[in-house]
């Protein structure tokens, strides 16, 4: 949880000068992202990593007129769970995998963001929405590596990336300001590091995914 509970201090921070009038909207999301493990050079992470995760997104927005304003939000995703089972000549950590080796994987995201947000209205009640930011992300990790005859722990590291985001979807809202709405999100999670450690003890700072993208679905109240 420190993501989270460094993200909470932050956003009460940020809010601190604002009066209970300057917050629009406030929302509730479900949230399906696509984010795969990366084969780079020797360092194999398509097949060990799982691709799909699901969270829970809260976001507060202020919106400082009809055209702009700025997103605050928060992710907890599911634990995703991934066992790989290793053939003949695939690579995990700089090394050939012993065929019949295998990784259990667990990894739980975590995120803060912040984004400038653009509103276009489209029809009474219902508008485009883009986001330009960034996020605070952390992969909350767990693995190990079984080669056959012990099982020992890969030791992922807990670091905290900024990476950057981009999102676009649309918001209608009804006659008692409750509110749809459906956002896509294209995040840089390829710039996400994490520290595994080899067979050797040798610590390997890696780029372990690729570039993700998500749908996000819920409610969303305009105050």
């Amino acid at each position: 949880m420190q993501v989270t509970s460094k993200s909470l201090l932050i956003l009460g921070l940020m809010f601190a000068s604002l009066t209970v009038d300057a917050i629009n909207y406030v929302g509730i999301d479900y949230k399906s992202r696509d984010m795969r493990g990366r084969n780079y050079k020797s360092y194999a992470m398509r097949e060990v990593f799982g691709k799909s995760y699901t969270s829970a997104e809260f976001y507060v927005t202020h919106r400082f007129d009809d055209d702009v304003g700025i997103n605050l939000g928060l992710e907890s995703s599911k634990t995703t769970k991934k066992r790989h089972v290793f053939v003949n000549n695939e690579m995990f950590l700089g090394d050939l995998a012993l065929s019949g080796q295998r990784t259990d994987i667990r990894a739980r995201i975590q995120a803060a963001h912040v984004d400038v947000t653009g509103f276009i209205k489209i029809a009474e009640k219902f508008e485009a929405v883009g986001q330009l930011g960034f996020a605070l992300m952390q992969v909350k990790t767990n693995a190990s590596v079984f080669n056959g005859v012990s099982t020992r722990d890969i030791n992922a590291s807990h670091n905290i990336n900024c990476i950057p985001r981009l999102g676009f979807g649309v918001q209608y809202f009804t006659n008692y300001k409750l509110g749809i709405r459906v956002l896509a999100n294209w995040e840089g999670t390829n710039s996400l590091h994490m520290k595994l450690t080899d067979e050797d003890g040798l610590r390997h700072n890696i780029n372990p995914f690729r570039q993700s993208w998500s749908i996000a679905l819920g409610l969303v109240r305009n105050f």
